[in-house]
């Protein structure tokens, strides 16, 4: 097939965000299957002092558009400067991570470079002369199989803790190449907040310990900080418990929140709406505790204790501490 195959970089402050390497783990898997060339692409101020970082990760070619004014969520600036390289280029695929910033980006840049998308996407493979995506829809109850034409650019968007991270065994040189700006940002971010206990990134976290309604009150929800912090892991909550306005939307999972796939997922007090469940069901191992024994959540459960959380959460995260030393 030949040509190459572009890993999209996402950045966090002056560096990468994690998730890079998952793309680029990715993008060398699927160039062994066609002969094609690993690329990277990063853009924002100080960009081209990452593309040897992005060269040792087994990119051979980094493109770069380093200029400040593409750092942020100007998503409609940076789509224009992408599309622009992927109608010069012509890549063969364009893979990406399936981030809140992620799906907005891609979907501005296939569409401005009038080509396909495919979203959400928890495997790549190579039949023939065909470069097949897979992903899940109806929640998770069917795997959609999408055929890229020969000759078709694929534009996809990965699930993150889906593929491996690309390796850090490559030469840290290779040929880098500046990206021409095209437009003006009709976005400007006034101001970049951190919020206050979202210290771990849902999406990277690889332990989520969520709570929903069965927690009765907001109160409540401090016996999922206290695991989540025995265990180094990051908190979530079902939309229920948002809406009520017991912890902010940023700790949602589910359909209209973040979709997670972490190695160790707890639900205390979650029911398992298909809401909640497409987005946390890809999990490896999922621990349930709720006082139905007909939940939907234990469906898809690994362990299940059927129970009350306020009486198994806390001798939970004892145990917790005690055999992790937290």
């Amino acid at each position: 097939m030949g040509k190459e195959i572009w890993a999209i970089a996402q950045r966090r402050g002056t560096g990468l965000a994690p998730v890079s390497f998952e793309v680029l783990g990715a993008a060398r898997d699927l160039a062994q299957k066609t002969g094609a060339t690993v690329a990277a692409v990063v853009h924002g101020a100080g960009a081209s002092g990452i593309a040897a970082e992005l060269h040792k990760r087994g990119a051979a070619i980094v493109y770069v558009a380093d200029r400040a004014d593409l750092d942020g969520f100007v998503d409609d600036l940076v789509a224009g400067v992408l599309a622009a390289a992927i109608r010069r280029y012509q890549p063969l695929a364009v893979l990406g991570a399936a981030t809140f910033y992620g799906k907005s980006l891609f979907a501005r840049a296939a569409t401005a470079a009038e080509v396909g998308l495919v979203p959400d996407v928890n495997r790549l493979d190579v039949e023939g002369e065909h470069v097949v995506a897979y992903r899940p829809c109806f929640g998770g109850n069917i795997v959609r199989r999408v055929q890229v034409k020969p000759g078709a650019i694929l534009v996809a968007t990965l699930r993150p803790k889906v593929f491996a991270e690309a390796a850090a065994d490559g030469n840290p040189a290779g040929e880098m190449i500046q990206l021409p700006m095209e437009g003006e940002a009709q976005i400007k971010v006034a101001e970049s907040v951190t919020e206050r206990g979202q210290t771990i990134n849902l999406n990277e976290a690889d332990v989520i310990v969520a709570g929903g309604r069965g927690l009765r009150e907001a109160e409540s929800f401090k016996l999922v900080f206290e695991m989540a912090d025995a265990l180094g892991g990051a908190v979530g909550a079902s939309r229920a418990v948002v809406d009520a306005g017991w912890i902010p939307y940023a700790h949602q999972v589910g359909q209209t929140g973040k979709t997670v796939n972490p190695k160790l997922y707890v639900a205390l007090g979650i029911s398992g709406a298909i809401q909640h469940l497409v987005g946390m069901q890809s999990s490896g191992v999922i621990v349930a505790v709720n006082k139905d024994p007909d939940a939907p959540i234990f469906k898809i459960a690994t362990f299940g204790i059927v129970g009350d959380a306020f009486e198994h959460a806390p001798a939970m995260t004892r145990v917790f501490r005690e055999k992790l030393g937290r």
